[in-house]
C-alpha cells in the first residue's frame, strides 16, 4: 500500500469537538490514514466522545498510536489502587477523566509504546513519538540543544512528536522534527485548533512534506 497524505494530531485532551473538526476536514479531503501522538484525554469534559472516535478510526481506517504522558498518569493511578486523587483538587480533572474511561480504554493505553518507527514498504520511514523518543515527557523546542541532540540521532529523516503545544517545523543537519501543534488545547492561532498532513513529494517521492493546518471550531461546545 502507498500512502501518500497522513494526518498527523496529537493533544487532543478530551476536546472531542475540535478532534471531530480536524477528522471532518480529513474525510473531506480524502485522508484516511491517521498517527496519533498522546495525551488523548484530560483537561477537557468530553473523554468518552473522544476515546469512541479514537476506536472508530482504529477500527476502520488506518492508525498508528503512541501513548502520551497523560495516559502514563492514568495507567499509574490504576495501579496504584486508585488512590491521592481528589474531586476539587489540583488532579480532579484527571479523576473525573479516569471515571469516564473504559475498560476498553485502558487495555488500549497499555498497549501502547511511547515511540515507534513506521515502515510501510515503498515509503520513506519516519519515527513518532509523543515527547521525545527516550521521554514521554520531553520537550523539544527548536534551536534547543536537547533538541538538536535527539535529532541527530535519529534512525530516519524525520520525527513527529507534540506535548508542548507548539506547531512548528525545525531542521537540523539533514533531520527535521515535526510539532503538529494541539487539537485539543492549541497555542497561537488565535486558539484555533491544529494538526498537520504529511504529503509524500520531493525527489522520487522518497520525501514527506508537511502541511501545518489551524481550524475554526465550536468552542462553545465545550464550555
Amino acid at each position: 500500500m502507498y500512502f501518500h497524505d497522513i494526518a498527523v494530531l496529537s493533544d487532543i485532551h478530551a476536546n472531542h469537538t475540535a478532534f471531530q473538526t480536524c477528522v471532518d476536514y480529513c474525510m473531506a479531503k480524502g485522508i484516511t490514514n491517521f498517527i496519533l501522538l498522546g495525551d488523548y484525554v484530560s483537561d477537557c469534559p468530553n473523554p468518552q466522545k473522544t476515546m469512541e472516535l479514537i476506536h472508530t478510526l482504529r477500527d476502520y481506517f488506518q492508525t498508528w498510536m503512541v501513548r502520551g504522558n497523560r495516559e502514563e498518569y492514568l495507567l499509574s493511578f490504576r495501579a496504584g489502587g486508585e488512590k491521592g486523587w481528589k474531586p476539587g483538587s489540583g488532579s480532579g480533572s484527571l479523576l473525573y477523566t479516569y471515571e469516564n474511561l473504559t475498560d476498553r480504554d485502558f487495555k488500549l493505553f497499555a498497549s501502547l509504546p511511547i515511540y515507534a518507527i513506521w515502515k510501510e514498504k515503498g515509503c520513506t520511514p519516519f519515527e513518532y513519538c509523543h515527547g521525545s523518543p527516550d521521554n514521554v515527557s520531553g520537550q523539544l523546542f527548536r534551536d534547543k540543544r536537547n533538541t538538536k541532540r535527539t535529532l541527530a540521532a535519529l534512525k530516519t529523516d524525520y520525527l513527529l512528536h507534540g506535548h508542548n503545544h507548539t506547531q512548528d517545523s525545525y531542521s537540523y543537519r539533514g533531520k527535521r522534527s515535526i510539532n503538529p501543534g494541539s487539537v485539543g488545547i492549541p497555542w497561537s492561532h488565535g486558539g484555533k485548533t491544529q494538526f498537520a498532513i504529511l504529503h509524500s513529494g520531493g525527489r522520487d517521492d522518497t520525501e514527506w512534506e508537511e502541511e501545518l493546518i489551524q481550524l475554526d471550531y465550536k468552542r462553545s461546545e465545550i464550555l
